[in-house]
């Protein structure tokens, strides 16, 4: 089957004709017929004056901003940092797909933060100056709803906090744009995506309604809660974790239900509640011992808010903050792991994410990343961009992750940025030992057109990782591979693979060749390092490879 019908016939209709809807009416105002999106008069609708008292929000804002000796403002995103000068040019990438994620985040405008109350006026100011009317291609960066969704919060949970220090001409020029932005978003409501998209939008409506006082911000509270009521069963799996399954997302979903819960106060539906007190525990055990998040599928380590302030903002809005579990298991998600002083293992053993929102999916069915005395040590490969083409097909691809691989073959048909066409059937569980750090992490899939099964077996300072091959398995080039760390020394010996990171010492070893090749890592979205990728290659007729890691490093004897 086309890989393009393959990933179509797993969208709900529902999502087709509104996006058919979207991308028409998108056309019809690029030709430039005023369909009524954004309103002038929306502030008289929405009311005035602004509630008080505005709510604050609980978790630290996570933008910078410098002003350079001339007075410019100088912006990094994506590792790359460009001056703008009032006014500023909001168009400066507009049309470059390779921008396109740059110019977003100068729209989402998270580094108002970090900007004086005068400077934070003349950028809005600018900002609503130059964007009166909709221009041809307002819906990639602009107005785009998820950008959008970002942008007002970002405004309004500003104005709270030095609410008393600006301008009333700055605040009522404010609020009319705010008033006008939010009625665009409820026109254009990202329910042709879903997923971590959706989720901004509703915490957008949720903000405005605690913004505003009248019967229309009632309105918009009503539907923000309706939402909530119908994406969080289906988003929030039974175990706690996202269901797009990125621990990165997961942390900004939960963030953003954080301040969504907040803005609603009282009227908070019991299905949030519950949703954040599951999501949190997920939060605390896909955290390295190095306070960064593991980074399965699309992650990085500061894609979101970290995960010590996204469990500091819960516990501030009332949440009981969960302790770490020794034994790790998140069945509905796939994700199972062990934590004890001396290491923690983290793995994936799960689908590579919802069949109708595969965006952020990666062929990591198996793989694993490693931390030994608090150092990471084995890392998945991470992402470095989200713009079509080798880079993003490599951050996606199983022969980039920690995990058996075929030659030619991966274990979905992913294509474009964000598209998967056939996906593997997956079989996930973990079984945990006698003793006290035993887990038995089992996973198989299908993807690569024959059966294969992967056993990760924790016991006490030993890990034994068993790939099996079914099929024709004999007859394939398969290999394994150990991205690490950039930090980490490998010396092969007669005795196997020594790594060593800090005070951190282990030793692979395994029943096959071992090769050391060149690799990169990509923490952070514009961001790699160099290191170094451990290979083993199944020789011909053999259907099954042994690998083994020994904890070298001993905390229990140094304390």
């Amino acid at each position: 089957m086309d890989r393009r019908l393959a990933f179509v016939r797993h969208v709900p209709p529902r999502r087709l004709f509104r996006r058919a809807w979207l991308v028409a009416k998108r056309r019809l105002v690029d030709r430039g017929l005023d369909l009524g999106l954004v309103t002038g008069d929306m502030l008289a609708q929405v009311g005035a004056p602004l509630a008080d008292p505005l709510p604050h929000s609980p978790c630290v804002p996570k933008g910078e901003a410098e002003t350079t000796p001339g007075g410019s403002i100088a912006l990094t995103f994506l590792n790359e940092r460009q001056e703008f000068a009032l006014p500023v040019e909001w168009n400066r990438f507009s049309g470059d797909p390779a921008r396109q994620l740059w110019m977003m985040n100068l729209h989402y405008m998270e580094y108002l933060p970090a900007l004086p109350d005068e400077l934070f006026q003349a950028v809005i100011r600018d900002w609503i100056a130059a964007h009166v009317r909709l221009k041809p291609g307002y819906w990639a960066d602009s107005w785009n709803s998820y950008t959008l969704s970002i942008r007002i919060v970002v405004w309004m949970q500003e104005i709270a906090r030095r609410r008393d220090r600006l301008d009333p001409d700055f605040l009522a020029l404010a609020a009319r744009s705010l008033a006008s932005q939010t009625g665009f978003l409820v026109r254009n409501l990202e329910t042709d995506i879903g997923g971590n998209h959706l989720i901004k939008n509703i915490k957008a409506l949720a903000w405005a309604s605690a913004f505003f006082v009248s019967d229309v911000a009632k309105e918009w509270r009503s539907l923000a809660i309706a939402m909530l009521r119908r994406e969080l069963p289906v988003q929030i799996l039974g175990d706690g974790v996202h269901y797009e399954r990125s621990p990165s997302y997961h942390a900004q979903v939960f963030a953003d239900l954080i301040d969504t819960r907040v803005a609603l106060g009282n009227a908070a539906p019991a299905v949030l509640i519950d949703a954040l007190d599951r999501m949190a525990q997920a939060v605390v055990d896909l955290t390295h011992p190095d306070g960064g998040p593991a980074l399965f599928n699309d992650a990085g380590l500061t894609m979101a808010l970290a995960p010590a302030d996204c469990l500091t903002a819960f516990a501030t809005a009332g949440g009981v903050v969960p302790l770490p579990r020794s034994i790790i298991r998140f069945p509905d998600a796939g994700y199972f792991g062990v934590r004890s002083p001396d290491y923690y293992l983290i793995g994936d053993a799960g689908r590579i994410g919802p069949d109708e929102l595969p965006a952020h999916s990666h062929g990591d069915i198996g793989s694993f990343e490693l931390s030994v005395a608090g150092h990471r040590m084995i890392v998945d490969q991470g992402v470095f961009q989200y713009v079509v083409g080798e880079l993003r097909d490599r951050s996606r691809s199983a022969a980039n992750h920690n995990v058996l691989h075929i030659a030619g073959r991966d274990q979905a048909e992913f294509f474009g940025a964000f598209r998967c066409g056939r996906r593997p059937a997956v079989e996930g569980e973990a079984l945990p030992g006698e003793a006290d750090g035993m887990l038995m992490i089992r996973s198989a899939h299908d993807g690569y057109g024959i059966r294969v099964e992967r056993e990760i077996r924790t016991d006490h300072r030993r890990i034994t990782i068993t790939d099996t091959l079914g099929g024709d398995g004999a007859r394939t080039a398969a290999s394994a591979t150990l991205l690490l760390h950039p930090n980490v020394v490998a010396s092969p010996g007669s005795d196997g693979v020594l790594l060593a990171v800090g005070d951190a010492r282990a030793i692979v070893r395994a029943d096959a060749p071992v090769e050391i090749e060149p690799a990169v890592h990509w923490p952070d979205m514009g961001v790699e390092g160099s290191t170094s990728r451990l290979r083993f290659r199944l020789t011909e007729g053999r259907q099954q490879l042994v690998t083994t890691i020994e904890i070298l490093s001993d905390r229990s004897k140094a304390r």
